[in-house]
């Protein structure tokens, strides 16, 4: 695993432990659209509702690199990360 990608996965880690920390109600199931997506090998899993995250006041307190990781998904209204340890999949749903 190269630096750069042990990186990624810790800030992607991060905000879904801090996201899952904050988070008071039972989650909802996994939409059955993504999880058709996840490899049946899959040793991760990770959700993130970034709409609501979005909403949240923990969004704007992310570092900027955090934020600049994510920028590309703008459109997305939930992601889903699934890894086997050694490949990462992101699945995002949205616009």
């Amino acid at each position: 695993m190269t630096p750069f990608s042990r990186l990624g996965l810790a800030a992607i880690l991060t905000l879904s432990g801090g996201i899952l920390a904050c988070h008071k109600a039972a989650p909802p199931a996994i939409d059955p659209a993504l999880a058709s997506c996840i490899a049946p090998d899959a040793a991760l899993l990770a959700g993130v509702d970034c709409a609501r995250l979005r909403a949240s006041p923990l969004y704007q307190k992310l570092p900027t690199a955090v934020t600049a990781l994510i920028e590309p998904l703008r459109d997305a209204t939930y992601l889903l990360i699934a890894s086997n340890g050694r490949d990462y999949a992101m699945i995002a749903r949205g616009n």
